[in-house]
């Protein structure tokens, strides 16, 4: 894991004492889709028609709610202190707003039906509410009403989540999780808020399940049966949660230095094995400690002053129109993938209200997640004729734009990007997408730099942020510090095509790292450059010549070539991640590039592309008058 001050966890100042078990778990929902761009929340008004809902933002979160506005700022204020809570043991989110999530607070059972239809279909629990997140927006949904002391521990775990995933990416599983079991059943009561409280349901578990051995326990990761499978989650969850509130709060914190002693071996890049060595010590022994720690049943738990409230004039509240609720109702339904539902929510809301910006964002999101790229662009550009300042849109037309035409200089795709940055500064999309962007163009790549590094301080667990890192370091030729987040890149890839996408990057660096050492020996021997061979091969049979101008280069995705010749114009490329050959008689300087060749004269020798008489693919490029 990268950086030192991993999860020090502020409890200290705490009173200590003997909790009381409570009832009132809400059922598990994870929802986990993929993660492009972020933001969620424009004020745009709506239609006339009162819909009997309000709105009400808070400094972090926007509460839209059928359960009247007392309920719906007491939400707020709620989630705000629980915000705080976490923040205060977390220091280095403590330095990051965050994103806005948005929370649809209802009134009833029957209203969150209304939200989750799916949970009321036959076998299926009814939960209190959820947690969801795509595209870097976060949606959460609940019953005000619902009973118990404490029903939404559940969303607190997956809330928790969200607050320290970006920052933690690569924390080991049953720590992440027994963190957020931990914190997830804090709950704020009068002017005392209350953490680590024992939770009924896993305690049960405990008591009536065989443990996982610890070298178990510390080995599972996300793909293994432990996280998968029902009849062996409830108990990874459980054991989990009992080791950390064993090392942490257990026996009056006297455990909690060989928490921190497995923290600092992690950060000091030990393997899982070594750090539970180096922290535990004979694991069977603290196997039956915390077996022991369980039968006791002396959970302890925190109490501590609650954060302050927020004040009137910290809350700002409006009644909304129908067609606004269907614009939430519809992003939340967009977030959980039922793409169906949140068309026909978006469509109801863009009938009621043609000018409703947020309908049209979430629609674009759609139509997005079911591959209607075109649609999406025409929907995002919709939005942000209706409201300038939609950054959801603008980085997504600026995303789909890119996508559609890497290699394409387009004017707005940096204006977008740019919008968006000054919209919202802690929206980290952007950042990234602007460093590859302006990488591609070979343009101001200090200031790219600049883009992709602010992306990672805001979300320093996104693989593809160190990627976009990568790729500007690449083009300014500095390979060492390119390897170095390649490899960040690498171990905090968040999936297996992010892994896939690092390792072409490595290799294609190899290649580049080997041209420039070629060259700098051939200027050292000076006389004549010879060929380097970057691909391994004689000349191909099939290859054939071409001289002439180079009217246009451009190396977003691979190197690619307009090339001018007395037959017509070719188009030519390279094979990404193996490069070409260059051939030339004057000294090549390390700062060379093919991707600014623009205008240069030059003998391309490729292999024509099947059925393409006019496109194929590079061999070598023999510089005649370019000036490297």
């Amino acid at each position: 894991m990268e950086g030192g001050d991993r999860v020090r966890l502020t409890l200290d100042r705490g009173v200590v004492k003997n909790c009381v078990m409570r009832r009132g778990a809400i059922y598990r929902v994870t929802c986990r889709l993929m993660a492009v761009p972020a933001l969620c929340g424009l004020v745009v008004a709506g239609a006339a028609a009162s819909s009997g809902w309000v709105e009400v933002r808070s400094p972090h979160f926007v509460v839209v709610s059928n359960a009247g506005e007392r309920d719906a700022r007491k939400a707020a204020v709620q989630f705000e202190q629980i915000r705080a809570v976490f923040h205060e043991a977390l220091p280095i989110a403590k330095q990051e707003a965050g994103p806005v999530v948005t929370i649809l607070a209802v009134k009833d059972d029957k209203s969150l039906e209304d939200l989750l239809p799916d949970y009321w279909t036959k076998g299926h629990a009814h939960p209190a509410g959820l947690f969801v997140s795509a595209m870097n927006q976060f949606y959460i949904a609940v019953d005000l009403d619902a009973e118990g002391t404490n029903p939404y521990e559940t969303i607190y775990h997956e809330y928790y989540h969200s607050q320290t995933a970006p920052y933690y990416p690569d924390m080991p599983t049953w720590l992440a999780e027994g963190l957020a079991d931990f914190f997830g059943n804090s709950r704020i009561e009068g002017k005392t808020a209350i953490v680590g409280e024992a939770s009924p349901d896993l305690l049960y578990q405990l008591v009536h399940s065989k443990m996982i051995p610890l070298d178990t326990l510390f080995r599972v990761d996300r793909s293994s049966p432990y996280y998968n499978e029902n009849s062996k989650v409830t108990m990874f969850y459980a054991e989990s949660w009992a080791l950390v509130h064993y090392l942490l709060i257990g026996d009056n914190q006297a455990h909690r230095t060989m928490l921190a002693t497995y923290l600092e071996a992690l950060d000091d890049g030990a393997k899982q094995d070594d750090a539970a060595a180096k922290a535990f010590g004979d694991l069977k022994k603290l196997q039956d400690e915390l077996e022991n720690y369980i039968r006791r049943n002396a959970f302890y738990e925190v109490h501590y002053p609650a954060p302050a409230q927020f004040s009137e004039v910290d809350l700002k509240v409006r009644s909304i129109s129908e067609a606004d609720v269907d614009a939430y109702k519809g992003g939340l339904s967009a977030a959980r993938g039922r793409s169906q539902d949140a068309k026909a929510a978006l469509e109801r809301a863009i009938q009621l209200d043609a000018k409703n910006a947020r309908a049209y964002q979430n629609l674009a999101i759609t139509q997005y997640f079911i591959g209607d790229r075109r649609e999406a662009l025409g929907s995002a550009s919709k939005a942000i004729s209706l409201d300038p300042q939609s950054m959801v849109a603008r980085y997504l037309r600026a995303y789909l734009t890119f996508n559609e035409s890497p290699e394409e200089r387009n004017s707005q795709i940096e204006t977008d990007l740019r919008a968006a940055i000054g919209g919202d500064p802690e929206f980290a999309p952007p950042y990234g997408l602007l460093a590859v962007y302006m990488a591609g163009q070979e343009e101001n790549l200090a200031e790219a730099l600049e883009f992709a590094q602010k992306a990672i301080s805001l979300e320093p667990g996104n693989a593809e942020f160190r990627l976009a890192e990568a790729q500007v370091l690449m083009r300014m030729r500095d390979f060492e510090a390119a390897r170095a987040a390649l490899l960040i890149a690498r171990n905090s890839a968040a999936s297996s095509q992010q892994t896939l996408q690092t390792e072409m990057y490595l290799a294609s660096l190899d290649e580049i790292e080997k041209d420039a050492k070629l060259a700098a020996e051939a200027a050292q021997g000076g006389g004549e450059l010879r060929r380097r061979d970057l691909l391994g091969i004689d000349r191909d049979p099939k290859a054939v010549d071409a001289t002439g101008t180079v009217v246009d280069a451009n190396c977003a995705n691979g190197l690619k070539l307009q090339l001018s010749t007395a037959d017509g114009t070719l188009t030519l490329h390279d094979v990404p991640g193996r490069g070409v050959k260059i051939e030339a008689k004057r000294e090549i300087p390390d700062s060379f590039t093919p991707c600014n060749l623009k205008g240069s004269r030059i003998t391309a020798e490729y292999i024509p592309d099947a059925g393409q008489a006019k496109s194929g693919t590079i061999q070598v490029l023999v510089l005649l008058d370019a000036k490297p």
